[in-house]
């Protein structure tokens, strides 16, 4: 797949993506302390396509949120390098509020547990979690960098990647300072060429979790 993409940029001159996205993620530079221990609370994850979760985890076909969670908490493990504590907790979604922040120069629903306690250092409240299929279109034009234009010229094109991905909304909340701490929605995701595998379902969740994680004091570094 590496080599292919190589291919592709090497006999465009130029490569140009259309569009352009704001922020999907802020950590407060106050929070610096890494917590010991954090609980993560979630609401039951949608799923997009139920074909694909009874073909490759056909064992969590009825009680998905085990998977989810027991994949959540390896990848946390993993990023931390097993230096905070991690308990994950499936709540109800009633249980789950918002609170309006500012991300970037929009506003921002971070999700809110109702019951955060003393039980932990921080809290990890997931909510709006999602897996399945999306496709991503990506427009090329083959040209010099100097155009302002951007327009679709012969040799242009639009190319079509298909991806499994797992998408949620978040927000940390540090329990002491009585505070949000770092919140965002980010999505995770393993492309495909024909079928899922549950390997895409595994790399996707891992890619979001390492997203939610990036630039806090969760990483040892």
């Amino acid at each position: 797949m590496k080599s292919l993409k190589l291919m592709a940029a090497t006999l465009l001159t130029g490569l140009f993506l259309v569009g352009c996205a704001g922020p999907s993620s802020f950590v407060d530079n106050t929070w610096s302390e890494r917590p010991q221990n954090v609980k993560v609370v979630f609401a039951e994850p949608a799923i997009g396509n139920p074909d694909d979760l009874a073909d490759d985890l056909p064992e969590f076909k009825d009680n998905f949120s085990d998977w989810y969670k027991a994949t959540w908490t390896a990848n946390l493990d993993k990023a931390s390098h097993q230096k905070v504590a991690f308990t994950m907790e499936k709540v109800d979604a009633s249980a789950i509020s918002a609170e309006t922040v500012k991300l970037g120069d929009k506003d921002f629903e971070a999700p809110k547990f109702a019951e955060m306690g003393s039980d932990a250092d921080v809290y990890l409240v997931i909510n709006n979690a999602w897996l399945g299929r999306e496709s991503e279109e990506t427009q090329t034009v083959q040209g010099n960098l100097a155009s302002e234009s951007q327009q679709a010229v012969p040799g242009s094109g639009v190319s079509i990647s298909n991806y499994f991905k797992a998408k949620c909304t978040y927000a940390f909340y540090d329990v002491k300072a009585n505070k949000i701490v770092a919140y965002g929605a980010v999505e995770g995701k393993a492309q495909y060429q024909f079928a899922v595998s549950k390997g895409d379902w595994e790399f996707a969740v891992g890619d979001l979790v390492d997203k939610v994680v990036a630039k806090t004091p969760i990483l040892p570094w």
